[in-house]
């Protein structure tokens, strides 16, 4: 039953978006453009978000387990490598987030797709 419910309400937010035709803010793709715009648009407003969810409730379910079970020592052990696998999970993610922003700053680039040309000759 906490199963059920759990999943019930983690699904909850794509629940809203069921009547859309595309990614709010990202449109509907038609052409090759629009298609790869569409993923890439995807992949930064909702799996990065997603993965950085992910990784803190790893984080969190670490530090509940830790404090729940402090009376087992192999249940906190085990409490403990969750917390640290999540911190360094979090470190990851942000690093790499961190050195692609100084990149983009460093060569003047943004996160724009390379456009092809609509005519040919």
């Amino acid at each position: 039953m906490k199963k059920t419910l759990f999943i019930l309400l983690a699904l909850m937010p794509l629940m809203s978006f069921a009547q859309a035709t595309g990614t709010p803010g990202c449109g509907v793709p038609t052409t090759l453009t629009g298609i790869i715009t569409y993923f890439a648009c995807f992949i930064n407003d909702y799996l990065i978000p997603f993965v950085f969810a992910i990784a803190i409730l790893y984080f969190i379910y670490g530090v509940v387990k830790y404090v729940i079970m402090a009376d087992s020592d192999k249940a906190r052990e085990e409490g403990r490598k969750f917390m640290i696998y999540g911190v360094v999970a979090l470190f990851v993610m942000i690093s790499v987030w961190g050195l692609v922003n100084i990149l983009n700053k460093t060569f003047g680039t943004s996160n724009i797709i390379p456009q092809l040309p609509t005519t040919y000759k």
